[in-house]
């Protein structure tokens, strides 16, 4: 990866990453019919994206300290945690509200550049940190009659926003150490803990229906083997764009500023979900929501100043 200009790594990986958004949106929305698929998705995605990690990163992707064993293992678990809730949320609420708060998280590595690795943070970017208060706060639907799902849908938000920020500030923290050579084992070993994670909580999950909205006349109304085969294939395009985006992610978590580059990530991922949302999804805002984004689309541009 040395020698491919950054530029070039932070496309792909953004691609990348809105590819993995739209497979586990249209998995979560259509094909979801208990508790458990959550952790079925998890599972599966974990799997796949390790064995593409092994197979990016060669023979050598298996040698790695104690260190990178650790914090890999560490990785593991908050990586888990932010693949279920933000799975839940994107079954709870709509696409683009949900893509908003979980790119806002990029504040916490931001921050964390400036706190713990002495980067500049500039007034601007502080500006932008503020208007993403103001966007929480408009991020509720006062809605009465759906004020309880609400509630549900922003816990959840929350909880994937919080540990997507810690994924960030993990990253860098590898990534300033000197086993930052190690990044392909230290994603694989992040990758196998979530895996076996995920399957055992699929294994003793009490399965429970959820509410999916009707696939009549789709591809996503498919039964018996053409819907394995459609599963597959999206855990496995799940899986490759996830194994993608981690690894180039964690690259240049380390030669980027934290204030840069993880904004920048997170908004453009923002911008190009939002366009998804509305073009393939057809999802609509209410005012105060449209408020919300445009002030959070404007704290992360904010941001990446």
């Amino acid at each position: 990866m040395e020698m491919t200009p950054n530029w070039i790594l932070l496309v792909v990986s953004i691609l990348a990453c809105l590819g993995g958004v739209l497979m586990r949106s249209c998995y979560c929305k259509r094909m979801i019919t208990n508790t458990r698929g959550y952790h079925l998705q998890n599972c599966c995605n974990s799997v796949v994206c390790a064995l593409m990690l092994l197979a990016m990163g060669g023979k050598d992707a298996l040698q790695f300290s104690g260190f990178t064993l650790l914090l890999g293992l560490a990785f593991g678990l908050i990586t888990m945690a932010q693949g279920l809730s933000n799975s839940a949320a994107l079954h709870a609420g709509p696409l683009s509200y949900t893509t908003v708060i979980v790119s806002l998280a990029s504040i916490i590595p931001a921050v964390s550049g400036a706190l713990f690795w002495n980067e500049r943070i500039s007034v601007l970017q502080i500006v932008g940190i503020i208007l993403l208060a103001v966007c929480f706060v408009c991020s509720v639907n006062k809605d009465e009659d759906s004020s309880k799902a609400s509630l549900r849908w922003l816990a959840l938000c929350v909880v994937a926003f919080l540990a997507t920020g810690g994924i960030g500030v993990m990253q860098k923290i590898h990534q300033s150490s000197e086993y930052k050579a190690e990044l392909s084992g230290f994603l694989i070993i992040a990758f196998l803990f979530s895996a076996i994670s995920a399957l055992i909580l699929y294994l003793v999950t009490p399965s429970a229906p959820v509410e999916t909205p009707s696939s009549e006349g789709t591809i996503f109304a498919s039964t018996g083997s053409k819907r394995v085969l459609l599963l597959a294939g999206m855990f496995l395009v799940l899986g490759i764009c996830s194994a993608i985006n981690n690894k180039f992610n964690l690259y240049l978590s380390g030669i980027m500023p934290s204030a840069v580059f993880f904004p920048l990530v997170n908004g453009s991922n923002l911008v190009l979900s939002t366009v998804a949302s509305v073009v393939l999804f057809k999802e609509k805002l209410s005012h105060r929501q449209w408020v919300g984004m445009v002030l959070g689309t404007v704290a992360v541009l904010l941001l990446c100043l």
